[in-house]
């Protein structure tokens, strides 16, 4: 938690202070640790709102959590790079199964880029 940060951080100003910059008994520095803390603290931001927005949307639109998770599941099926994002090619993919019909010629490509 923060307290537990701000005490290494306090550690880490003595240890300066001390002039020792090296630890032989770690890989890890604070500005490792501190980077890794706001990571942690973005990726549960974004999980938060996430989960509020599926909620929203849910409520919003007389979804069942059953719909909604099944749409979750569908999604990332076709999100192989796991970034919450589908690329070009997934969503090409999802089109695909969905019925459309995307040639991969020429045309394929100029009604695919219409579709986005």
């Amino acid at each position: 938690n923060k307290a537990i940060m701000e005490e290494m951080e306090k550690i880490h100003q003595q240890v300066q202070e001390s002039m020792v910059f090296e630890n032989r008994y770690t890989q890890y520095t604070m500005e490792t640790l501190r980077v890794g803390w706001e990571q942690l603290l973005t990726s549960i931001n974004r999980t938060i709102n996430e989960v509020e927005n599926q909620i929203l949307t849910r409520d919003s639109k007389g979804i069942t959590q059953e719909q909604l998770n099944e749409f979750r599941g569908s999604f990332n099926h076709f999100d192989k790079s796991r970034t919450g994002r589908l690329n070009a090619d997934e969503f090409k993919s999802s089109l695909i199964s969905l019925g459309y019909s995307i040639g991969k010629d020429r045309q394929g490509e100029i009604d695919f880029q219409r579709i986005l």
